[in-house]
């Protein structure tokens, strides 16, 4: 009987159990044991010097690729849109859109070349791909976290390819369960929050053509947000609903598609990769850059009425409707920065390096920035700002602060994949478990959203449901508090803002996971040389159990403060006149803008 390739954790396409051969980690992320059991091919980013190698292959097809959709956005919607004008559009989709596909269409490459000579069943389930072209960025996002999806792409591929030595079978796929919507964050919903969104649905619009200095999306405390409002004859608003989706699946046409694409300009390559990327546009781009961008047109430019000077925190990224609204107030020369929502150490790949400081300025807080020529460093404006230092010398818990990696990757960046991610999660149980009693009973364990390798569910299973901790039912500050020590595996806002409530606090990570940049190497290997940091659990461990009586003394001694504060000046300096500097930079910039 032939081995049967399977891609995805769907049941339906598995094989006879014994003769499985699993494409890659991810098809173990609700019962990671199985892994032990079967074949599974190692995954091509473990390799480091490949991931970086690609990086530069996936940022040249970005812009390849780009080039090609701005021409012929232009020619489908008959406009004459300059290639700023779409790259501010297009430009972080598409990179995501060829990471993406580009990551698998490796791990197929990667299970070719490791068994050459075996010839593989695989199950083509039935799958309706109209529901899984995107209606916008975000929803192409939450699509590449389905099992769905992903099984599509991995047979596009294997079509594209006509791979004789793979033999598809088509199956009827009727799920038992519908598969679920990933929830990216959740926000906790009280009086204040629908109180703030009766505001936002009231004043939200006038107060966008109104304004003439925008702060969207932004995260400020409540009342130096006011403050600088009302300096700037600003109605305040952070225009919570303004740019929320607009249209629906049942709006994409795929035979209008069909018709449209075939007079797409392309030129001829021969690069395979970029030539399936190009045939698969007609299911993959979203109907915000097809069916609905028209009409999102027409209502962002109302919104765009006059020259501005915009800053946005998070939806310059993802949220195509203001992407569409920024691209029309550009062309009314305003000006247009994007800004950190978060801070730490800097790793390679940590933002869209074509796109922040180059296509829109940026706004940055650490040394170590990526973005020279068009960026601003400022005082962080996050919601710890108002708060103070916390005072732990009584407490007991051992609370950890965890990113599990991704169950598949969406985009090249600085963190655990499939694999590693599984490993992590390992070596975190296996330190828990082996604790003393004293310590092990007082863990806490807060792990950031989307839960796509099942960390909630199996360390609820394994530890009891009353040692997790739902960030979205409590703030960081307050699980902070109740810290003795807090471990953090991942370098950014989070551990930045424990540093800054001078929690006692251990970061635990791998830096050839994170490819830190030259000034962040060198204060991880401060930290490290200190017993601040460690590269794994283990290692971790031996501090921890050897020291927890200690714990607070040692945090507090002149060394470890020092290192500390050098951490906070170089990659998180929230200084004493931080408001004053941001008013600063405001007034300037209006100055310029206005001028």
């Amino acid at each position: 009987m032939k081995n049967f390739l399977v891609t995805t954790p769907i049941k339906e396409s598995y094989g006879p159990l014994n003769k499985n051969i699993f494409l890659g980690s991810w098809c173990f992320a609700e019962e990671v044991d199985d892994k032990k059991k079967y074949k599974t091919i190692n995954y091509h980013w473990s390799d480091k010097k490949k991931f970086k190698k690609d990086s530069v292959y996936i940022d040249k097809i970005t812009g390849k690729l780009c080039n090609l959709l701005s021409k012929n956005l232009n020619k489908i919607h008959n406009l004459n849109e300059d290639s700023k004008y779409w790259n501010l559009l297009i430009y972080s989709w598409t990179h995501h859109y060829v990471s993406t596909m580009y990551d698998r269409w490796e791990s197929i490459q990667k299970l070719l070349k490791s068994n050459k000579e075996t010839i593989f069943n695989s199950y083509e389930l039935k799958i309706n791909e109209k529901n899984l072209t995107s209606k916008n960025h975000l929803d192409f996002i939450k699509n590449t976290f389905k099992d769905t999806w992903n099984h599509i792409v991995f047979l596009r591929i294997i079509k594209y390819l006509n791979l004789k030595k793979i033999n598809l079978i088509k199956k009827n796929y009727r799920p038992f369960n519908k598969e679920s919507e990933v929830k990216l964050s959740i926000e906790k919903k009280n009086i204040f929050y629908y109180l703030i969104s009766l505001y936002e649905l009231i004043i939200a619009k006038f107060a966008f053509r109104f304004n003439k200095i925008i702060f969207e999306s932004f995260s400020f405390p409540k009342k130096e947000f006011f403050k600088i409002s009302i300096k700037n004859l600003i109605i305040p608003s952070l225009y919570k609903n303004l740019f929320e989706d607009i249209g629906s699946k049942e709006d994409i046409d795929l035979n209008k598609r069909k018709i449209k694409f075939k007079n797409f300009n392309k030129k001829n390559s021969k690069d395979k990769f970029f030539n399936f990327l190009y045939d698969n546009l007609i299911n993959d781009l979203p109907a915000s850059y097809f069916e609905n961008f028209l009409v999102i047109k027409k209502k962002m430019s109302y919104l765009a009425n006059k020259k501005k000077f915009i800053i946005s925190m998070r939806s310059w990224n993802y949220n195509d409707q203001f992407k569409i609204c920024a691209a029309e107030l550009v062309k009314k020369k305003s000006t247009y920065f994007t800004c950190e929502h978060g801070g730490g150490l800097v790793g390679e790949f940590m933002n869209l390096k074509n796109y922040n400081g180059k296509i829109v300025n940026h706004i940055h807080y650490d040394v170590d920035s990526l973005y020279r020529k068009k960026s601003a460093r400022l005082s962080p404006t996050l919601n710890v700002i108002d708060k103070g230092e916390i005072n732990t010398e009584n407490n007991k818990k051992l609370n950890i602060t965890f990113l599990e990696g991704a169950k598949y990757s969406h985009k090249i960046m600085s963190s655990a994949k499939a694999e590693e991610g599984i490993s992590e999660i390992s070596e975190l149980f296996s330190f828990i478990d082996s604790l003393p009693s004293k310590i092990k009973n007082n863990v806490l364990l807060r792990a950031k959203r989307p839960y796509t390798l099942n960390i909630k569910k199996r360390f609820e299973r394994k530890f009891g449901k009353e040692k997790f901790n739902d960030n979205w039912k409590e703030n960081f500050f307050d699980f902070a508090k109740s810290s003795k020590l807090m471990i953090i595996n991942y370098p950014q806002t989070a551990y930045s803002s424990s540093m800054y409530y001078n929690v006692p606090t251990i970061l635990v990570c791998d830096k050839q996971l994170w490819f830190f940049k030259k000034k962040s190497l060198k204060m991880f290997n401060i930290l490290k040389k200190n017993k601040m940091a460690f590269e794994n659990f283990e290692e971790a461990e031996k501090y921890i159990v050897k020291n927890w009586d200690e714990i607070y003394s040692w945090w507090n001694s002149v060394q470890v403060q020092k290192i500390r504060k050098l951490y906070l000046e170089d990659f998180f300096n929230i200084k004493n006149n931080w408001f004053a500097e941001w008013s600063n930079f405001v007034s300037n910039q209006k100055k310029l803008v206005f001028k």
